[in-house]
C-alpha cells in the first residue's frame, strides 16, 4: 500500500512531488546554479575522479558528485530531474522517504566506489586493446607486397 496518497483525478507523470524527491530536486538545482556562479573548480573539486579518490584522498567525491550536472546547457539537469520526479515519486511513495534516500543514496555511493575502483582496469584494458591493436597493423604493414595474394594486390575483382 501506498505511504503517500496520490492526487485523484488526472494529471501528468506520477501527480504531486513527494517530500524526499523534492529535497533532492531543490538540492541538484542550488549546486547547479552554484556551479555556474563558482565555475569549473566546483566540478574539480566536487566531481568523480577515480585519480584523486585514490591520490589525494577525496572521500568526498564518491557522494558529492550526484549533484552535480553539465553545465554547457539546461538539457542534462532538466531531464535528470524530470528522472527523478517522474520515477522517484513513485518509488517515494511506494517505499517510504527513509527506503527512498535509502536506495537512493546506496545506488549514486555504491556506483561511485565501483567506477574509482574499476577505472584503473578500464584504462589498462584500452590501452591493451590500443597498443595490440596498432603492433598487429604495423605486422600487417611489413608484409610484403609478394605475399599478398593477386586479387588484393591489383585492387580489382575478375568478375
Amino acid at each position: 500500500m501506498a505511504r503517500y496518497p496520490s492526487s485523484a483525478g488526472y494529471s501528468f507523470g506520477p501527480g504531486g512531488i513527494t517530500p524526499a524527491v523534492k529535497v533532492l530536486i531543490i538540492t541538484n538545482v542550488v549546486a547547479f546554479v552554484l556551479n555556474l556562479i563558482v565555475g569549473p573548480v566546483m566540478t574539480l573539486r566536487l566531481g568523480l575522479s577515480p585519480q584523486a579518490v585514490i591520490e589525494q584522498f577525496a572521500v568526498w567525491q564518491p557522494f558529492t558528485y550526484m549533484f552535480l550536472h553539465s553545465t554547457s546547457g539546461f538539457g542534462h539537469i532538466l531531464f535528470n530531474m524530470l528522472g527523478l520526479w517522474m520515477f522517484g515519486s513513485d518509488l517515494e511513495e511506494h517505499w517510504g522517504t527513509r527506503q527512498f534516500m535509502r536506495f537512493f543514496f546506496i545506488c549514486g555511493i555504491g556506483a561511485g566506489i565501483i567506477y574509482t575502483l574499476a577505472m584503473p582496469f578500464v584504462a589498462l584494458t584500452t590501452a591493451y586493446v590500443y597498443f595490440d591493436t596498432r603492433a598487429r597493423q604495423e605486422l600487417v604493414d611489413e608484409r610484403s607486397a609478394a605475399e599478398l595474394p593477386a586479387e588484393i594486390e591489383l585492387g580489382a575483382s575478375s568478375g
